[in-house]
């Protein structure tokens, strides 16, 4: 377990980085245009964020300095930059959550209408878009004529011989919840929109019927349609795909030791005064880039060797004939794994970013050495023991840090806190680690 405090304080830092991250907004803006309501197209600067989650606004000015103008889906036909296009649409959008955790005992949709920016798939004779609402449930939709059909999909809680009986009988619907297995059931109208959607390829409906409902899945089964009907797509954005980035990294890391001994029984090791030790540490690392928001979010993961050696003594002094000594040597070699949510935040042509996560390190050398010098009114007496009676070779911690990238190259600043190596009872040690690290991906 960690202390108490610096879990709080480490909370409290990370929880400053994400307000950080909320509080600053960062201007992005690229070529690009919006379709006025009557069709005009007007060109300039849009700021792009790679959006996650359809935006509902956008900013527009016509260049660089000049003033800022607001958009929503009932201002303007639709908008696009970068590689994307967006059409306005006032739709229906399911709001019901597709996680298994989240998952109810209730068939029926939960349909409400919103105003948005679809984001167009692929547009063609037969288009395709996606909306991601404010529930961040993905809904998928097809255009018939200027109208946008949402694709129906719905997953829920249920049981095959009593899902009917449940609808008429609310009443019973807990007791039977409890004492029946339960099991998860799919709403797939969307299959069947898709077969009448397509029918102009003959073979569509053998694969219609193992569409799934995400990105991939339904591109497939469009670029399959394209390539049966020999016309052509007009536009297609492609899904945007985990990005994997490997590294490697060295430095210096600060590390200090510390007891709390509950019970006040082993002074020794309590009142020894360890000073920090200065080491070197390097390792590799693996970064994975998740899609959207500009690869601003990824999960960064890494191997990491650090070393530290502490020493330390305690008298317990009576007179000159009578005392004890205790010279302690504790030297630990760990081989680490820290997963870490990163942060980037751009600035210019560099990169701030922020880690936060767990870190687990495994003892692959450890020296745990004390010498006892004792006086009892005769000559000194030496024995080597060990410093402490247990130890544990898996020391787990949490850590953040933040640093900055610039192209191939990284600097990092970052705090660790961990429970150290005492297996003692009523012994707890507590580590303290502060890295300097310079990093460089391949």
């Amino acid at each position: 377990m960690l202390p108490k405090k610096t879990s709080k304080k480490l909370f409290l830092t990370i929880f400053g980085i994400f307000i950080f991250q909320t509080s600053f907004s960062q201007e992005n803006y690229l070529p690009g245009y919006f379709l006025k309501l009557n069709g005009d197209t007007v060109h300039g600067l849009i700021d792009y964020r790679n959006w996650e989650r359809n935006p509902t606004k956008i900013a527009f000015r016509k260049e660089i300095g000049a003033t800022v103008s607001y958009f929503t889906p009932l201002d303007i036909k639709g908008f696009a930059v970068s590689d994307e296009i967006y059409e306005s649409a006032i739709v229906k959008t399911e709001t019901t959550s597709n996680i298994t955790n989240n998952l109810l005992y209730e068939s029926e949709l939960q349909i409400k209408k919103d105003t948005a920016f679809l984001q167009a798939m692929i547009i063609g004779v037969k288009s395709l878009y996606q909306y991601s609402n404010k529930f961040d449930k993905m809904n998928f939709y097809i255009k018939l004529d200027t109208s946008y059909q949402l694709l129906i999909y719905k997953r829920y809680l249920g049981h095959l011989e009593e899902i009917e009986s449940r609808k008429s009988t609310p009443d019973n619907y807990k007791p039977y919840q409890q004492q029946a297995p339960t099991r998860i059931f799919k709403n797939l109208t969307y299959v069947g929109q898709l077969i009448l959607y397509l029918q102009d390829c003959p073979f569509i409906v053998e694969i219609a019927n193992q569409t799934l409902y995400h990105k991939e899945s339904l591109e497939d089964l469009f670029e399959y349609y394209y390539t049966c009907t020999k016309d052509k797509i007009t536009f297609q954005k492609k899904t945007e795909k985990l990005r994997i980035q490997y590294g490697a990294l060295a430095g210096v890391t600060l590390t200090t030791l510390s007891f709390v001994d509950k019970t006040q029984s082993h002074p020794e090791i309590y009142n020894a005064g360890y000073k920090p030790s200065l080491n070197i540490s390097a390792g590799v690392n693996m970064e994975l880039i998740l899609p959207r928001n500009n690869g601003k979010w990824s999960v960064y993961n890494e191997f990491i060797m650090t070393s530290s050696k502490f020493e330390g003594s305690y008298t317990d002094y009576y007179n000159p004939d009578y005392y004890f000594i205790y010279n302690s040597s504790l030297k630990y070699t760990y081989l680490k794994m820290n997963n870490m949510v990163r942060l980037k935040y751009f600035i210019g042509h560099y990169k701030l970013f922020f880690n936060a996560g767990l870190s687990n390190g495994w003892a692959i050398l450890n020296k745990n050495h004390m010498e006892l010098i004792s006086r009892l009114y005769a000559p000194e007496i030496k024995t080597e023991v060990d410093a402490l009676r247990f130890t544990k070779k898996w020391e787990r911690g949490i850590c953040a840090g933040m640093g900055v990238k610039q192209k191939r190259f990284t600097a990092e600043m970052r705090y660790e806190t961990g429970n150290g190596m005492s297996d003692v009872n009523n012994l707890t040690s507590r580590t303290k680690r502060f890295y300097c690290l310079i990093g460089y991906g391949f």
